[in-house]
């Protein structure tokens, strides 16, 4: 990559974003037989001095610097540390670092292709090329380059290959958590016996009338969870790392906080503490680390895009994310299929916070099918740089993409259990920001699931943007009570009792499923397809005409029920032949079934 490039192209869903470059900053690769203490040493004799930044990315052989202000820095000029670091024999390549709001984006060799899988597969586009597979999941891959590979041109080169769908730079993101007020901020009504900002939402007189919330499953995509909090413990159902790709139980690092603090807020439950959707079940999953005590996060379009398929793949009802990156096609077509595809097609709740910065919505909230969730403080103000809470180091991204307001001042939540944590209890009491608003958007969503489960992800997004308070000219916040109030009684389908008693009219046995006619005593007719391993002894061609009574465990609306372990008995006064006899030969009356191949019907 040359210094020279002043602005990072992307093109995520046909449009066109340009990251500057921080000039201040860049991103250096070693030797890797070069010893830290040496590289640190080469750092000062080559820069003339310290830099004021350094940053070794975590999981990465990346280090960031800051030598702007270094005798090299101010003598050559904004690029002058890093053209004389990129000189040095111990250095493979130096790499450019961008803006983004609050954050910095930085280049390094990787990228990320997605294909269509029906046409090709990741060792078919790079063969002869110089890049190699780091991992591939089923439509897409990760690619590693050489470090002195210019990696805009290897992405820009594999977009024109066969069944190739979009090549991009594997971003690394590096961030840091909001600032906390300062100590003695309490946000708790002691009389109410729950704080004041689940009181204003309403949370509190809507949670008798939720559903059973052990049904449903929150994941929080964040820099880990404290899996032993006796506020989270007990709603564990699976944890994950993406950065590693490893299943739990996964820890995070000792003072990685933020994400507990977010899981506590959506579903904790116990210790005189519950969350919004206190009782719902957890899917933690890292997709975010920091290398020590006030340092910043890192993490990568591949790792976030890794996180979300595992929460989709783990049956996920609701996904928090209390993070925000640059654009990216990897990460946006994960969020489109767990929007859509999630939750056996009704799709996964996906909620997304707006970002800190006072500007427009971050990626990925900007995106449709998403709820794009912004902070108000505890006065039902806009969450601004003026806004009266005091907290003038922060403000709300603002937008016609934000399609709720929550709470993001004063959230009284769980912290990690021991030091270095944000305090030195298991508590915490002054958690902020559009991070803080996301999980309890995340967790009305998983009231409204558990009182709805058969409402879709944008029917439930309806539904709670529809009861919101106006607040302002252009938010609303939410209002859980309102939601869970405003919600229609579930669709009863029209389906047969657990048990019919009724004259068994015609039958068809195969090697893959038995489907017979049943006319129930009462009237109408069903028909019933089953696994023959559970029929074989009771069915057989003489059982049309006999009258039966089934039992079964599952089934569909309509005529159609599909058996799982169902089991026949006959009516009383009518047993059946203890000799079945053999498969009737066809008749136009019988109903044919096609090939379990052909794939219309699964075998129960």
């Amino acid at each position: 990559m040359t210094p020279s490039v002043r602005t990072l192209d992307l093109h995520v869903g046909g449009r066109r974003f340009s990251l500057p470059r921080d000039l201040r900053r860049c991103g250096v690769i070693y030797d890797d037989r070069l010893a830290r203490t040496d590289r640190l040493r080469l750092e000062q004799q080559t820069l003339g001095a310290t830099p004021a930044l350094r940053f070794e990315v975590p999981g990465q052989r990346i280090t960031l610097l800051d030598a702007s202000e270094t005798p090299a820095g101010t003598r050559f000029g904004p690029l002058g540390a890093e053209t004389a670091l990129g000189a040095q024999p111990e250095v493979a390549a130096t790499f450019p670092v961008f803006q983004l709001a609050d954050k910095l984006v930085l280049l390094a060799p990787m990228i990320v292709v997605g294909f269509d899988p029906m046409a090709t597969d990741a060792a078919a586009i790079v063969a002869g090329t110089i890049l190699r597979i780091r991992y591939q999941a089923r439509d897409h891959a990760v690619l590693t380059a050489p470090a002195e590979a210019d990696v805009l041109a290897e992405a820009e080169a594999l977009t024109a290959r066969p069944g190739v769908l979009f090549a991009e730079p594997d971003l690394i993101t590096i961030g840091a958590n909001l600032r906390p007020p300062p100590p003695g901020f309490m946000a708790f009504d002691s009389a109410a016996g729950v704080q004041r900002a689940f009181l204003n939402i309403r949370a509190p007189a809507a949670w008798p009338l939720a559903g059973p919330l052990d049904a449903i499953r929150i994941a929080v995509l964040d820099d880990g969870v404290d899996l032993s909090h006796p506020a989270l413990a007990a709603a564990v159902v699976g944890s994950f790392d993406a950065i590693e790709g490893t299943e739990g139980p996964v820890s995070p690092n000792a003072w990685d906080y933020h994400g507990t603090s977010c899981a506590g807020l959506a579903l904790g439950l116990g210790a005189g503490f519950r969350g919004v959707a206190g009782g719902a079940r957890l899917l933690a999953v890292r997709i975010a680390r920091s290398p020590g005590p006030g340092q910043p996060w890192a993490t990568s379009n591949s790792v976030l895009r890794r996180g979300i398929d595992w929460a989709v793949d783990q049956g996920a009802d609701v996904i928090s994310n209390s993070w925000g990156g640059p654009p990216s096609s990897v990460v946006a077509e994960g969020i489109a299929r767990a929007s859509g595809a999630g939750r056996d097609g009704r799709g996964a709740v996906v909620a997304v916070a707006a970002g800190n910065s006072g500007g427009p919505v971050a990626f990925p909230a900007n995106l449709s099918g998403v709820i794009a969730v912004a902070a108000v403080n505890l006065a039902d103000e806009p969450k601004t740089w003026a806004s009266s809470d005091g907290e003038s180091w922060w403000a709300s991204n603002m937008g016609p993409e934000v399609d709720l307001a929550a709470p993001g001042i004063g959230l009284t939540t769980t912290d990690l259990q021991a030091a270095p944590g944000r305090t030195p209890t298991d508590w915490r009491q002054d958690f902020n920001g559009t991070s803080a608003a996301c999980p309890i958007v995340a967790g009305a969503a998983a009231l409204i699931l558990s009182r709805a489960p058969h409402l879709t992800a944008p029917e439930v997004a309806a539904v709670l943007i529809a009861a919101a308070d106006p607040i302002g000219s252009a938010q609303r916040r939410l209002n859980v009570e309102r939601a869970m109030t405003a919600l229609a009684p579930a669709p009863t389908p029209d389906l047969p009792p657990p048990e019919i008693t009724g004259r068994c009219t015609r039958l068809v046995l195969s090697e893959a499923v038995s489907v017979f006619h049943l006319a129930p005593a009462d009237g109408g007719a069903a028909l019933f397809l089953a696994d023959p391993g559970d029929l074989a002894a009771l069915i057989a061609a003489e059982a049309v005409g006999v009258d039966l009574t089934l039992r079964y465990r599952d089934s569909v609306a309509g005529p159609l029920a599909i058996l799982k372990g169902a089991r026949l008995r006959p009516a009383v006064g009518a047993p059946p032949d203890p000799d079945p006899a053999p498969e009737p030969d066809p008749d136009p009356d019988k109903v044919l079934l096609p090939r379990p191949e052909d794939d219309i019907f699964a075998t129960a």
